[in-house]
Order: structure tokens, then sequence, then C-alpha cells
């Protein structure tokens, strides 16, 4: 009988009571711990470095520059009654530095009602709700939807390709409330194939601070021309961030490419 080192045993079983953690943190067992999954997507990478964001941005204001937003003016059918959207749900930082959501509604050809909370960040926006009982051939959308400040400023965007909305943003970016502290935990890379991509890691540390000096950006990691899937599953927590931190990826390439970043984060609540 093939006898295991009592080594490879011992790293064996440390994995998978990891693996049972995370596990149970999933499920909610774990007080105080949750999983954050964040995707981003951009579909025409340029030369130069950008979020891989539908959109190329994620907006980092200061305290002052904290904004009320509301649903741009869109597709006649995405307003309440109608078949398209009626809601959707923003997901941030406020002012306050506290975690916030809120629910926004349509308005159809015409900008939404403004919200009442002050967002410095928005790092998800979700549909909350739908005209449509939507299929495979038959989506709750059909157009792209945007946040967007009173003055116009787009902050966040739900795509839609080939007239199928995707119900939720692409952002490859997070940013750490009060009290809350992050670990990366798993991490994805994709691209087209042949169509080499470079991607960083970016962090940037205490966002509420309001006056000089102020901390750095920070790379974390790089990976140079990626050209096919690269996946990173490891079950040991690699990177520690703790509240009031701003981490996303960027991209650029030699010529117009898809990338995608995916990555899975380990919330716990300190406060």
């Amino acid at each position: 009988m093939k006898q295991v080192p009592v080594a490879v045993c011992g790293l064996m079983k440390v994995k998978t009571m990891i693996s049972y953690t995370n596990l149970n943190i999933v499920r909610g067992r774990i007080q105080r711990h949750t999983t954050v999954d964040k995707y981003g997507s951009d579909t025409a990478v340029g030369t130069t470095y950008a979020p891989v964001t539908s959109n190329k941005f994620y907006r980092m204001p200061q305290i002052s520059g904290a904004e009320k937003l509301r649903v741009k003016a869109g597709d006649v059918t995405n307003n309440n009654g109608q078949a398209g959207i009626w809601a959707i749900t923003v997901y941030g930082i406020a002012s306050t530095g506290l975690a916030a959501s809120e629910v926004l509604l349509t308005n159809g050809t015409s900008a939404g009602v403004l919200g009442e909370i002050d967002f410095i960040r928005v790092y998800r926006v979700k549909v909350a709700a739908c005209g449509t009982y939507a299929a495979v051939s038959i989506p709750s959308h059909t157009v792209e939807v945007i946040i967007e400040t009173s003055g116009g400023v787009e902050w966040a965007k739900i795509p839609a390709v080939n007239s199928k909305g995707e119900g939720t943003s692409q952002i490859a970016a997070y940013s750490t409330a009060f009290g809350e502290e992050i670990y990366l935990s798993h991490l994805e890379l994709h691209v087209d194939a042949n169509k080499p991509v470079d991607f960083i890691l970016y962090r940037r540390k205490d966002f509420m601070r309001t006056a000089t000096p102020y901390l750095a950006v920070e790379v974390i990691d790089e990976f140079p021309q990626v050209t096919s899937n690269l996946v990173i599953k490891n079950p040991y927590p690699k990177k520690g961030f703790p509240e009031y931190t701003d981490i996303w990826f960027e991209a650029k390439a030699t010529q117009v490419a898809t990338a995608v970043a995916k990555f899975t984060l380990i919330s716990t609540d300190l406060s």
C-alpha cells in the first residue's frame, strides 16, 4: 500500500478544513463573515490602462464629491407597469463611510427621481424588479441602463448585448466600508485568444481621509501578457484589505480585446 508523506497529509487536511470554512461562510454559518463575488468585463480594452468595467471607469470621489443618483432617461419599456425594468438597486459606500444600498425607480424616456443617499462609491447595480417573466429567449430588458448624477455624469451601467439585458453591472472593483476587512481568496482572468492583455490589481487605503497627506495608490499584483484563461484557486486568503480601501483591476492591450476579471472576497465585519 502506497504511503502518503505526513507533510502532504497535513497540507490536504488544512486545505480541506479551509474549504469547509469557506462553504460555511457562504451558508451563513460563521458570524460576521460573508463572501463577495465581483466580476468585471471590458469588451474593447484599449492601449492605455483603464478599469475593467463595462464603461471603463470606477468613480472614487472624496467625501465632498458625494452624489445622489438616479436612473438615466432610456427605453420606454423601462417603467413601472411596462415590460422592462421597474427598479434598480444600487450598492456602494455612503458619504458616512457606511455600506449603503438604495432602490432607484426607472421612468421610461425621462430621468428617474434622485435617490436620497449621498454615494462616494458604487461597486454594484442590479435589476430589482421588471415586468417580464424572463427565459432563455425572453430577456427581462433589451437595452443598457445607466445610473447617473443629476448633472448627467455616469456612475455605473447594466449592459445589454444583442438586445438582451444582463441584469447586473460588470465592475471589477470593490470598496470596503466602516468596520469591514476583506481577503482575496480566488481570482480569474480571461481574454480573447491570441490577444495579450496586461492586468494590474491596485489598492488605495483610507479613502475617507479629507486632508493631506493622502495615501498613494499601490500596485498589489501585475499579470502581464495574459493570453488565455488564468485561474488562481487558492484556499488561503492571500491579501488583507482594511476598512476604507479601494481595490480594482485595470487592463490594457496592444490591440482591441475583451478582458474579464473575476474575484472572490471574504468579508469580515469588525464593527
